[in-house]
């Protein structure tokens, strides 16, 4: 169920980007257990035994909302960053060292616009899981308030998932020293914090841009339907009279 290609599972719409069919039912699942409220989400490990069977059902059967139904938030939660960890193509692969070298700079801090401008450049089913990741951490952030996640905490437990330590080694280089290791894992959740808060910027001015228009639309439905009742309710005499009242005026 994990560790194969985004490209080679079934591939389903969910929240406005195609992504394959686990994802979505997990994250059906969380909403459902109202996990995105749960405190530590995504932070908290599971209990293994819930872990382990959850892990053996996924294996040695289609996967079927009957195998969720019952689990905790935060094994579900788990389900995800193991999924995420264990995608035998890094996420980033078509701009790798271009993160890689902007993760390096310090790029992050949450005043950042480059980690954005990478992400903007990735296609296919790359892109379409690193903006369904992002949706999801936005959604737990939009939790705060009762499970304690700020975009921070949020960088802290998905970075070592989705900007891989594993994939900053060009291949054919040498492995990274474990100091180096530390260095890029810390510099790597700067870097992530910035395009979660980028990407929740650009959500929220785009939900503004939609309720706007939308009151634009009701306001000029408004405005002819009141128009048309002031029209339809004007009896043949009283137009006549404020015609005449009109004309005296002008005299």
């Amino acid at each position: 169920w994990c560790g194969a290609p985004c490209s080679s599972q079934q591939m389903k719409l969910d929240r406005g980007h195609r992504v394959p069919v686990l994802l979505v039912e997990i994250r059906n699942a969380l909403d459902e257990c109202e996990g995105f409220a749960t405190e530590g989400i995504f932070r908290l490990a599971p209990a293994t035994e819930e872990r382990e069977a959850l892990l053996a059902a996924l294996r040695d059967a289609p996967l079927t909302m009957a195998q969720l139904n019952g689990a905790t938030g935060i094994a579900l939660a788990n389900l995800i960053k193991i999924y995420l960890r264990e995608l035998p193509n890094d996420l980033f692969g078509e701009v790798r060292e271009e993160v890689d070298a902007s993760v390096l700079a310090g790029s992050g801090g949450g005043d950042d616009e480059r980690p954005m401008q990478l992400a903007k450049r990735l296609t296919g089913a790359r892109a379409e899981v690193v903006r369904w990741t992002l949706d999801m951490m936005a959604s737990v952030v939009e939790h705060q308030p009762t499970n304690r996640m700020d975009e921070r905490a949020v960088a802290v437990v998905f970075a070592p998932n989705v900007v891989r330590t594993d994939a900053a080694v060009a291949e054919g280089a040498a492995p990274m020293t474990p100091m180096e290791e530390l260095d890029y894992a810390a510099k790597a959740v700067g870097w992530l914090e910035s395009l979660l808060k980028a990407h929740m910027a650009a959500r929220a001015a785009k939900a503004r841009t939609g309720s706007a228009s939308a009151t634009g639309v009701q306001s000029s439905v408004a405005g002819v339907v009141s128009a048309s009742h002031r029209s339809s309710d004007e009896s043949p005499n009283s137009l006549s009279s404020r015609a005449l009242s009109e004309a005296s005026l002008r005299n």
